[in-house]
């Protein structure tokens, strides 16, 4: 899977189970440099993160072929790996929006739900990632929270929502 990510969010893909490896493609100048960003990430060495600069390959083209040719190699050794039995508690689902339609109230959101009582039943998580997504449904979520420290928290982010989509 190729995923373009900043930040954050690309740590936790390079800490995710799922992902084999992880290119991190720098410009080379002071402000991006990926030694950097990795280590402003708190990725360990033990992740199999590989990063280089366009600058120190050459230029754009050069980079696209070294990159390509990184990640066929990388290919070659994710190819290698077995998937390993985990136990439903360890597993966390996390529910962004997808693009919301017509038909989504309808057919993925319900099937979603569905999935998650059944996930949170066995002792994982399931996490709803977007504040406007579940606004009007708060007092079914509190209901259903863990904890009151866990129904607190939902509160808290649903109080920082409000503040700032209805300045």
């Amino acid at each position: 899977m190729l995923v373009a990510a900043r930040g954050c969010g690309m740590a936790g893909y390079a800490r995710h189970a799922n992902f084999h490896s992880v290119v991190l493609i720098g410009l080379g100048y002071k402000v991006t440099q990926s030694d950097r960003v990795r280590d402003q990430m708190g990725l360990s060495p033990s992740i199999n993160l590989h990063r280089f600069t366009i600058q120190d390959v050459g230029e754009t083209s050069r980079a696209i072929e070294h990159g390509a040719a990184l990640v066929a190699e990388l290919l070659r050794e994710a190819d290698t790996a077995r998937r390993q039995p985990a136990p439903l508690n360890a597993l966390k689902l996390g529910l962004p929006c997808g693009g919301s339609d017509g038909w989504s109230g309808v057919t993925a959101n319900p099937a979603l739900g569905v999935a998650s009582d059944l996930l949170v039943a066995h002792g994982g998580t399931a996490i709803l990632s977007e504040t406007p997504e579940i606004y009007g449904a708060e007092a079914l979520l509190l209901a259903r929270a863990q904890s009151p420290e866990i129904a607190d928290k939902l509160n808290a982010r649903l109080a920082w929502w409000q503040i700032r989509a209805f300045l």
